[in-house]
Order: structure tokens, then sequence, then C-alpha cells
């Protein structure tokens, strides 16, 4: 797992998921520089090209870029600029990803773009123009399209995206609820300043679907149905800590969760404390005891007794109380 991270000044790549099951999740990535003639990814795979088995000729399974920022260039002065290719999957096979909730702004056609795409999701993400260089030919794109071996791309989701523009091939699956246009300053707060959360009347607006997309947005907030095209939610329910007192501060990651999280809490003494996950009614699930040191601490929850849905985890101490929700899918 890549998470919260912020990757900067960059020649080459920014991101690379090779193995299966790897999770890519709200990093910051951004101010690519040349360095050669060789193209440069915010974020690439390839299957293959160990062990013996040719570039291409594997497959990558169960990947998740999620949350993620990724911009081409963010200062205007900035000497060198690259126009890298964002999410840049070109020898697949590449099976059962997910890719949500992404800001996505450069300028090359590369926006996500999978060669070989076996039941992937495509879902929630914004793919702009970077604004300080609209005289650049190419804009971000999301395309599905073969293998180089010529195997047809099956069962792909693609919806509730906003890009500048789409390339698919035929039959790669359903392709819905998405809105492909360059008036960015009709839909969004502020283009040239890079905020792309949604202005009021905004079209995109409950325009998206709520069939297999996320329930939470690129902040981490629960989104409201009908659900908003994009990564950002308009009046979304912030899921965000909330402290009751501190100096203590508990965050869970990934959220939604899996059958296990990662809790992590910072403290400002050594104590024990108790741990409740608690439902909306107010039933405890799960209760145990964690021994806290003076920093930050971090352990592991099991969540595979629980059902889908929304729940708290509070922590007690004699001084440390703090709760937040998370969403178990």
């Amino acid at each position: 797992m890549a998470s919260y991270n912020t990757i900067e000044n960059i020649s080459g790549d920014g991101l690379r998921g090779l193995s299966d099951y790897c999770k890519f999740e709200y990093n910051l990535v951004k101010n690519f520089y040349v360095a050669n003639a060789n193209h440069d990814d915010i974020f690439q795979s390839w299957s293959g090209g160990v062990n013996g088995i040719p570039v291409g000729a594997d497959t990558v399974t169960g990947i998740e870029i999620r949350g993620n920022t990724f911009i081409s260039h963010t200062d205007a002065n900035q000497p060198l600029v690259s126009q890298p290719q964002a999410i840049g999957c070109f020898d697949g096979t590449f099976k059962d990803w997910i890719i949500e909730n992404n800001l996505i702004i450069t300028e090359h056609w590369h926006g996500i773009s999978l060669y070989g795409a076996i039941n992937c999701k495509i879902v929630n993400n914004i793919l702009a123009e970077n604004s300080l260089n609209l005289d650049a030919s190419m804009v971000p794109w999301i395309k599905i399209t073969a293998h180089k071996n010529g195997t047809l791309s099956t069962g792909n989701i693609i919806r509730n995206n906003f890009c500048s523009s789409m390339t698919n091939d035929a039959n790669i699956g359903t392709v819905d609820h998405n809105v492909i246009s360059k008036n960015y300053t009709a839909y969004f707060v502020n283009y040239s300043g890079n905020d792309f959360h949604l202005k009021v009347g905004s079209a995109l607006i409950n325009a998206g679907s709520n069939v297999a997309t996320p329930i939470i947005d690129l902040e981490q907030n629960s989104r409201l149905a009908p659900y908003d095209i994009g990564c950002y939610e308009f009046g979304a329910v912030s899921t965000d800590i909330q402290e009751i007192s501190r100096p203590n501060t508990i965050h869970v990651f990934p959220n939604p969760v899996t059958e296990f999280s990662r809790v992590e809490i910072f403290s400002n003494l050594e104590e024990v404390i108790d741990v409740e996950v608690i439902d909306v009614i107010g039933k405890t699930i799960i209760s145990r005891n964690e021994k806290l040191i003076q920093g930050v601490n971090s352990f592991n929850l099991d969540n595979s007794t629980l059902k889908p849905g929304m729940y708290f985890i509070k922590i007690t101490g004699a001084q440390s109380k703090a709760m937040t929700r998370f969403v178990k899918n």
C-alpha cells in the first residue's frame, strides 16, 4: 500500500504498480520535469518482464487507485516542463482493477488508459487539461482498448466520470453516466486554481449513478444519493475525525474498510485504552484493550464480523477520548 504521500519534482514515473493487489490511495503526485526522451507516467503498470515472462504476457490483478491527486505541473514558470501520461497501462492484462475518485490534471492523451482490461472499474474520476498549458494539442482521455495481442477487453465499468475525451473499443462493458466536456468553468469552482469542487448549479450534481460506485468521495466524505459525477460530492457529509478531547487523534484506513483495517492513534502519554466499535444504533460490536506509548501507535482491526454499513470507533482512557466513523463495504 502507498497512501497519503506527496511525491513532487519528478523525472520519470511517479508511481508504479507491478504486483497484484497493490493499493495507491490519497497520494499527491505533481510537478514533472523532462530529463530524457522517454515518456513519463504519473502512474504506470505492466505485466510480465520477470522470470522469463515477456512484458505483456501475464496479468496484474486487483490494483486499486483511489482518491489521488495527479497534476503534471503547478508553476507556470517551471523549467523543463514534462507532459506526463497520467495512468498509462499498455501491456496488460489488467484484471479486477478499481480506479476511483481520482483528480487528474495533465496535458496528455493518456489520462486513464488500459490496454487489455478485464472486469475493471473506472468510476467517479475527474480528468482535465492543465490550465497552465492550454496550448497543448493533447487532452486527457479515458480509454479501454484491446490487449496488444488482440485479446478484447471485457466486463468493465466506466461510470460517473468527467473527462475531456473518451475513446473506447466497442463492447468493453458498461459505459454510462459520464460527462465529456472542456467547458471546465461551467462545472467547477475555480478551474485555473485547480479547485474541482462542484460549483453551485453544476450540471454534475445528482447526475451520477449509485450502482457499483464509491459511497465516499476523494475527501472521504459520504456521498448523498443520487450521487454526483466526478471525485467531489457537492454537499457531502463529513466522515472526518470527531475529536472529543485533545491531544489524541485517531485514523482508520483504508476507509471504507475491508476485512482488516489499520487504526492509528497519536498519544501524548502512556496508558491503556478501551477500543470499541459501535454500530449506528449504539450497540458495541467489538471491544478490546490497547496499550499506548507516547507518540504514534497503530494496530490492526479485524472487521470480518461486521456487516456492510457505517460504524464508529471509540477510544477511551484516563486521558484519551476520541471517536471517528468508518464504513464497511
